[in-house]
């Protein structure tokens, strides 16, 4: 396995990867756990306003994801915290509690896992955070039974972590 520049990949020790996770948990923790998403253009009333058919909103959609520079302050797009991250980050951090220097992370990945099921979408068409979005598919609600299924699913994930991490 080559780097970019063509040379060979420098071995990377153990110190140094336990450094970077407690430097990528510090940054996290200081941004409250929220971000951007490649995909909130529509986050803004700008676009919003602007792009008032589907290909006027995928293309303000595309168009801010492949901007060389990040206009979403300027925008008005707010950081959000988004459920696939928090779900991500209680995965990560559970397996970072059962390590023996793991304590730390142990508080983080009990929050995240409490505020998942709390994300859920009460008209039963899906599960995530507040953000506007256009339905890749034409939408519609989910069946019933997919979206209690899904909210099931949602339950257990979020038990078994707790329990990994001793919460529960």
């Amino acid at each position: 396995m080559r780097s970019v520049a063509g040379a060979p990949p420098r071995a990377v020790a153990g110190d140094d990867v336990h450094a970077a996770i407690f430097r990528l948990s510090a940054a996290l923790e200081a941004e409250a756990f929220a971000g951007w998403d490649p995909y909130d253009a529509l986050s803004s009333p700008v676009p919003r306003a602007a792009a008032r058919t589907p290909f006027l909103r995928r293309a303000a959609i595309q168009s801010l994801k492949r901007l060389p520079v990040n206009v979403r302050p300027l925008l008005g797009i707010p950081r959000q915290r988004h459920t696939k991250g928090l779900a991500l980050l209680v995965s990560a951090y559970t397996l970072l509690a059962q390590r023996e220097d793991g304590g730390r992370f142990r508080p983080h990945a009990l929050e995240l896992g409490r505020r998942l099921p709390d994300r859920a979408v009460p008209a039963g068409t899906a599960w995530g955070g507040a953000t506007t979005s256009t339905c890749r598919r034409g939408g519609g609600p989910l069946p019933a039974w997919r979206a209690e299924r899904d909210r099931d699913r949602l339950h257990r994930t979020c038990i078994a972590g707790s329990r990994c991490v001793g919460g529960g």
